[in-house]
C-alpha cells in the first residue's frame, strides 16, 4: 500500500455513502442519525462535491473510511480541504482500527482564536501553531502521524496550504491501549464537527496514504479528486445489458441504480469501459494515483464475488462478497501498468470495469 484512498465527494449522494466505504457511527459503534452527515453535490472548491459534518449542541458527530492495510502501518499521512464555520472546535480525528473501541490516536483542533493545534489522544499538545484557519473558506490542511510506542522529533507534522507550520519535539507516548494489540497500525480517519448548533465543517478532495512502499508515502501537497465516469464499451463485454447492446451506458450514472444496470452469475465474468478524460489543467500536472471503485449486488442465492479491475489484470486481492445490499470493490494504483508514473496519457488510456469470482 501507500495511497490507500481518495474521494472528491462527486460520485455519491448521502444515502449511497455507505457503499462507496463511510460509516457513521458513535464512538463505539452505535449510529448517528444519518441527519448529521451529508454529501453536498456542488459545495466542493471547484464546485464539485464535498462531505458536510453537522453539530448541535450536546453531541460530535463524524464519518470514518476504513483504510486499514494488511500490513501494520507506522505512519498515515493525510491531506484534505476543510471549510469551518467557526472556530474553537475539532476538525479531525484519527482513530485506532480497533472497530469495536475505536481509540482516537490524535487529533487537530482550532483554538478560541483560529490557530491550529495537534494533540495526542492522551492529552499533550503535539503541535501548536500560530497558523490561522479562516472561517467560510477552504484551507487545506496535511497531517503526518507516526504510531510507536514513543512519538519520535518530527514525526508529527502539520501543513497547511503546502508550508510545513508546526512538527512535534518528541517523546510523548502515544499509549496504545492494549486492545490494539490485534490491530497493528492506523486502520481509519475520521473527520468531525462539533460544538454549537449550526456549525458545519466541509471536506474536500482527500487524501489518505501510509508508508509502506516507495511511492506517496509523505505530503503530496495541495491535491485534487477528480471523477471520471464510462463512456465507451471495452475490450471485454461479458455481462449482459438489463436493456440495449451498449455496456457503459447503464453503469455510467453517478448513483447506484437498480433500473440499468449489467448483470451477470457465472465466475470469470467481466465487463471493461472506456472512461472519460482528465479535465484539462493549467500548468504542470502530477497524478499521484487512480482509484477504481465499482458498486454491485446480487439478487440469486449462489455464492458469487466481485472486484474492480483496471486494465484486465489490476484488482484487489480481496473480492466483495455480494449480497443484496450494493457493496463496493476498491482498488487503488499508484503506478500504472507498467510500474511508470501516471500521466495525462496514461490515465486517458485506461479501462475499468469489474469482473465475477
Amino acid at each position: 500500500m501507500s495511497l490507500l484512498f481518495m474521494d472528491g465527494f462527486s460520485h455519491y449522494d448521502t444515502d449511497n455513502a455507505g457503499q462507496k466505504g463511510w460509516i457513521q457511527s458513535f464512538q463505539g459503534g452505535t449510529p448517528y442519525p444519518p441527519a448529521y452527515f451529508q454529501i453536498m453535490p456542488s459545495d466542493g472548491r471547484r464546485g464539485n462535491g464535498c462531505l458536510r459534518l453537522l453539530s448541535d449542541e450536546t453531541a460530535m458527530y463524524y464519518a470514518k473510511i476504513p483504510v486499514s492495510s494488511p500490513i501494520p502501518i507506522t505512519t498515515i499521512i493525510t491531506g484534505f480541504a476543510v471549510k469551518i464555520s467557526e472556530w474553537s472546535k475539532d476538525i479531525f480525528y484519527l482513530l485506532s482500527p480497533n472497530t469495536v473501541t475505536e481509540d482516537v490516536l490524535g487529533y487537530l483542533i482550532t483554538d478560541t482564536f483560529g490557530n491550529l493545534r495537534a494533540y495526542l489522544s492522551t492529552g499533550p499538545e503535539l503541535i501548536s501553531t500560530t497558523t490561522i484557519i479562516p472561517v467560510g473558506v477552504y484551507t487545506y490542511i496535511e497531517f503526518k502521524y507516526t504510531v510507536s510506542p514513543a512519538c519520535p522529533a518530527g514525526a508529527c507534522q502539520l501543513r497547511v496550504n503546502g508550508v510545513l507550520v508546526g512538527s512535534n519535539t518528541g517523546g510523548e507516548e502515544t499509549n496504545l491501549p492494549a486492545t490494539d494489540a490485534l490491530y497493528p497500525g492506523v486502520g481509519y480517519a475520521m473527520f468531525i464537527g462539533g460544538g454549537t448548533t449550526g456549525f458545519n465543517t466541509d471536506i474536500a478532495d482527500l487524501y489518505i496514504c501510509d508508508d509502506q512502499t516507495t511511492n506517496n508515502i509523505d505530503f503530496l501537497g495541495d491535491c485534487r479528486v477528480d471523477t471520471l465516469y464510462p463512456n465507451a464499451d471495452g475490450s471485454a463485454l461479458d455481462m449482459v445489458p438489463s436493456i440495449g447492446t451498449d455496456h457503459f451506458v447503464l453503469v455510467n450514472n453517478p448513483l447506484p441504480s437498480t433500473g440499468t444496470y449489467v448483470s451477470g452469475d457465472t465466475p470469470g465474468q467481466m465487463d471493461l469501459y472506456g472512461m472519460d478524460a482528465l479535465p484539462t489543467i493549467t500548468g504542470t500536472l502530477a497524478i499521484h494515483a487512480v482509484q477504481a471503485i465499482a458498486s454491485a449486488k446480487k439478487s440469486g442465492v449462489e455464492p458469487l464475488d466481485l472486484k474492480v479491475v483496471i486494465d484486465l489484470t489490476n484488482m484487489p486481492d480481496t473480492p466483495l462478497p455480494l449480497d443484496a445490499n450494493p457493496g463496493m470493490s476498491l482498488y487503488v494504483m499508484d503506478r500504472d501498468s507498467i510500474g511508470a508514473n501516471w500521466d495525462e496519457t496514461s490515465v486517458n488510456a485506461i479501462e475499468v470495469g469489474a469482473v465475477l469470482e
